[in-house]
């Protein structure tokens, strides 16, 4: 099963359905991006927010079979360079929340991505902490990129940090 966290319109499930990957379950808070992401791609995602998904978890939640892929794309405001930068301290931070509930899911891989800004030296340490965590849940973190949209066909040139993680063979 692969699993959207943060699904917004669409645009990065066109790109891995583009790529051969389907998601199972899409999810997002935003009313507005759920209509999004209904019209553009067919599914209409879970409304909920992720620290809402993690306390279900905790309390012992889990999707139907193995969780093969999860792909984040988490709220950026908070590391924008145009913004306060306000990291994990703004409420509105889901990062570590993201980086629990990979934790807890233990999917055999996951992809989250960003903005520029939670790449910049400024916030390697939260980057540190935070994906590179989840090397204690066993995951491989090593795997950084920043790809540029228009080397994949999108009509303009938007850079963006991704970080991958996988399980060992044995994790």
């Amino acid at each position: 099963m692969n699993l959207e966290l943060f699904c917004c319109s669409g645009g990065m499930t066109e790109g891995f359905k583009r790529a051969g990957i389907r998601f199972h379950v899409a999810i997002d808070a935003d009313p507005d991006g759920c209509d999004s992401h209904e019209r553009n791609v067919g599914l209409r995602p879970i409304r909920i927010d992720v620290r809402d998904l993690i306390r279900m978890a905790r309390a012992g939640w889990r999707p139907d079979g193995a969780v093969d892929l999860v792909v984040a794309d988490p709220p950026c405001a908070m590391w924008s360079r145009a913004g306060k930068r306000g990291g994990t301290a703004d409420d509105r931070c889901t990062l570590e929340a993201t980086a629990e509930l990979i934790g807890i899911l233990r999917p055999r891989a996951y992809l989250i991505g960003n903005i520029p800004g939670l790449d910049d030296g400024v916030n390697l340490p939260v980057v540190q902490r935070v994906i590179g965590g989840l090397a204690r849940h066993g995951y491989c973190t090593a795997d950084f990129a920043r790809l540029d949209a228009a080397d994949f066909g999108v009509p303009q040139h938007r850079v963006r940090p991704f970080w991958f993680g996988h399980r060992g063979v044995r994790g």
